[in-house]
C-alpha cells in the first residue's frame, strides 16, 4: 500500500534513513512558530521511519537543538484484535479491547494504541497470536488508518467526508 511522506524536523541525531521515532512533544510545542513544519504534520503515538534527509536545518527555540528536515512515512500500528477479525486486507473500524490488567505485557496492544475508537483501519498482516491471561483469542496485527492515506484526503487536505 502507497504511504504518504510527510515534511518534518528531526534532531541531526535522528536524521539518518532507516532511523524510526515516536512523536514526542512538550505543551510547549504548540505554540512554536516551527510547530506545522515539525509535530504539526505527524501522528502522536505513531512510529515513522526516515527516508530522505534535506540539507536544510533549524534550531528548536524550546531546546536549543539543531533539527534537520527530513520527509519520514508513517509505520502501521501494532494492536491486538480478536482473532475473527484478523484477516490481512480487510477494513474494519477499529475497537480497542476492554481491559484493566495494566501490568499485562499486551496491554500496549490492546488498549494504549495510536488507533482511535471506531477508525477506520486497513489489516495490513498479522504478526502472530498473543497468550491473552484472561483467555480471549487475540492476534497481533499491524494496522493502517485510512485517514492517513492520500486518497482518504481531498486536494485541499481535508478528509473526505463518507470513511
Amino acid at each position: 500500500m502507497d504511504r504518504p511522506l510527510v515534511a518534518t524536523l528531526v534532531t541531526e541525531a535522528l536524521a539518518e534513513i532507516g532511523v524510526k521515532f515516536r512523536v514526542v512533544t512538550h505543551p510547549k510545542c504548540s505554540t512554536c512558530k516551527l510547530f506545522r513544519i515539525c509535530v504539526g504534520t505527524l501522528r502522536p503515538g505513531f512510529e515513522y521511519e526516515v527516508v530522505e534527509v534535506r540539507s536544510t536545518k533549524h534550531t528548536c527555540p524550546l531546546t536549543g537543538a539543531v533539527m534537520r528536515v527530513v520527509r519520514a512515512r508513517p509505520l502501521p500500528a501494532k494492536v491486538a484484535v480478536l482473532q475473527r477479525t484478523a484477516v490481512e486486507g480487510i477494513i474494519v473500524r477499529y475497537e480497542p479491547l476492554d481491559c484493566d490488567e495494566r501490568n499485562c505485557s499486551y496491554w500496549r496492544f490492546c488498549v494504549d494504541t495510536p488507533i482511535r475508537r471506531q477508525e477506520r483501519v486497513r489489516i495490513e498482516r498479522i504478526v502472530g497470536i498473543l497468550n491473552c491471561p484472561r483467555g480471549l483469542r487475540l492476534s497481533l496485527v499491524e494496522v493502517y488508518p485510512l485517514s492517513l492515506l492520500p486518497s482518504a484526503r481531498t486536494r485541499s487536505g481535508r478528509q473526505r467526508r463518507g470513511l
